[in-house]
């Protein structure tokens, strides 16, 4: 990416919620922001921070973002963190759903960032399930090819317009390991261009389903798993060099 500059990252933390949704307040995000603020300030990136906005107001922004002159950018990125189900994010009024939000800046609506890297982080829990884990052999660092051939068949199935996204989904049972190991590993291995993404955040899956386990009061909710889901339509490698 050798553009003038590294372009927009849209960073939305909703904390508390309207009394309909039935959702309970975050706490402990304003941590993750911090970080996030930091690590994105870091790669140079221009950053748009809001925080508790109702799906309207959300989508209203993505849209404007959208229409900005995005030439000269290297990408754009966004970082969601709310409530949410599978597929979907709360607003602090309601679910709206994630493909909403991507359609705003799909390479057919937004010509700027056609073909150019559009990355989606997502800390949002996306169902109920619990996921206990199961023991395993111990194999050391992770493989970086493992999902290789499943990832292009899926980018075979999507259209042009869709190319150049990538969404990596937090699945949480508790706590915010995700956007803590997505920030650690951009200083340690995304600034400088140490590692494309892709392989980075398979970093990051490896350090979040290994390194973190839940702790609660509640037996049903104690020593948990989680692994973030990442879903890729990148037609390169995205090193973010200074």
């Amino acid at each position: 990416m050798r553009h003038p500059c590294r372009g927009y990252c849209l960073i939305v933390n909703n904390y508390e919620f309207d009394a309909s949704t039935k959702m309970s307040a975050r706490s402990g995000t304003a941590s993750d922001l911090a970080v996030l603020r930091e690590s994105f300030r870091r790669l140079q990136f221009q950053l748009v921070i809001v925080e508790n906005v109702r799906c309207g107001q959300l989508l209203s922004l993505c849209s404007q973002l959208a229409a900005q002159d995005h030439s000269q950018a290297d990408c754009f990125a966004a970082v969601l963190m709310s409530h949410g189900e599978p597929d979907q994010i709360y607003g602090t009024d309601g679910l709206l759903r994630v493909d909403e939000i991507l359609a705003r800046f799909r390479g057919d609506v937004c010509p700027g960032l056609a073909g150019k890297p559009k990355l989606f982080f997502l800390q949002a829990c996306r169902g109920s399930k619990f996921d206990a884990g199961v023991e395993v052999p111990d194999s050391g660092a992770p493989s970086d090819e493992a999902d290789a051939a499943a990832i292009e068949q899926q980018q075979r199935r999507l259209l042009p317009s869709e190319a150049d996204f990538l969404v990596a989904w937090r699945n949480a049972v508790h706590g915010s390991w995700f956007v803590q190991s997505l920030c650690r590993s951009l200083d340690e291995w995304g600034y400088g261009g140490r590692l494309d993404l892709q392989r980075l955040l398979t970093r990051v899956c490896w350090r979040v389903a290994n390194l973190y386990e839940s702790n609660a009061r509640d037996p049903l909710l104690c020593r948990k798993k989680q692994v973030p889901c990442i879903v890729s339509m990148l037609t390169k490698e995205v090193y973010f060099v200074p």
